[in-house]
């Protein structure tokens, strides 16, 4: 799953038997590679905001999160969100070789959907990446580190992702 996917998705509790509202954003720690913590927004109830730790998540499924520990788990240990990062800040994060050299942005990141690791990173080097919907895509092993600014990676790293759309025919070289 990739995790701009994580917006608009129900959070629901198995243990209160309670929906607690949507994902509106997640939250990623760039150096630990992971998203830690979710803020989800409860419809109508005023103060209907909450960050939910990612401890609490027992399984991001295809249209709901759902949490396998009581809420309060969740709610009681706020993490320091000086050092995590939301999905804007990532989604525009620069990517650049460990020889300096800038590769792109990143566009999205697969992740575990049980253990919210992200797994890998995908990033546009420029317009016709997007255009031609390919992606340039480097393992989150692989990645020497990463800040709220910038993701290091070493050049060796990086693969060609297959275009998103499967039946797209997009040239080899340019």
């Amino acid at each position: 799953m990739h995790v701009t996917e994580l917006r608009g998705l129900r959070v629901i509790s198995l243990s209160e038997t309670l929906k607690m509202g949507k994902v509106e954003d997640a939250l990623l720690d760039p150096t630990a590679h992971f998203v830690a913590a979710l803020r989800v927004r409860s419809g109508g109830s005023p103060g209907g905001e909450h960050i939910i730790l990612r401890e609490a998540v027992k399984r991001v499924g295809q249209h709901a999160v759902v949490l396998g520990a009581p809420i309060g788990m969740g709610l009681q240990r706020q993490p320091d969100l000086d050092r995590l990062i939301d999905l804007q800040t990532f989604l525009e994060m620069e990517v650049v070789t460990e020889e300096g050299t800038r590769l792109g942005r990143i566009h999205d990141a697969e992740i575990d959907t049980q253990t919210l690791n992200i797994t890998d990173y995908e990033m546009t080097r420029h317009f016709w990446d997007a255009y031609l919907q390919t992606r340039v895509r480097v393992s989150a092993r692989d990645t020497f580190s990463g800040s709220k600014d910038v993701l290091i990676v070493p050049q060796a790293a990086l693969r060609k992702a297959v275009a998103v759309n499967e039946g797209v025919d997009v040239p080899k070289e340019w």
